[in-house]
């Protein structure tokens, strides 16, 4: 019986763990390139500033007028912001169960001759 409950709590664990990661994540910058564009009009000239970054999500090179861009569209903004509360939530939920499995295999794994002593 305590095998089971151990085996459950340590597989519960790994889980809550790995959403933990993901909600605690910080999204990091891969700028690859910068360069400078000149862009002419009838009146004047100025020079734009390009990044050419990788996305967080997908993995895929875009180009950036900002320097601090951390994805490559709308789609994989939204998709992030979807995970990364899905495993909140996902933490919020096993939490609970988790602390109940725990308890369960503290009262009910533990010997009973060391229950008595306990309560004399």
């Amino acid at each position: 019986m305590f095998n089971d409950f151990k085996s459950e709590l340590t597989l519960a664990m790994a889980e809550l763990n790995e959403a933990i990661e993901t909600v605690n994540q910080v999204p990091r910058r891969y700028q690859l390139k910068k360069e400078y564009r000149t862009v002419r009009s009838r009146s004047f000239s100025y020079n734009e500033t390009v990044y050419t970054m990788l996305c967080n999500l997908c993995g895929q090179e875009f180009q950036a007028n900002r320097g601090h861009a951390l994805w490559c569209s709308n789609a994989c903004r939204t998709r992030a912001h979807r995970e990364k509360r899905q495993a909140q939530q996902f933490i919020d939920a096993n939490l609970f169960i988790i602390s109940l499995l725990f308890i369960m295999m503290l009262i009910f794994c533990t010997p009973l001759k060391t229950l008595q002593k306990r309560s004399h």
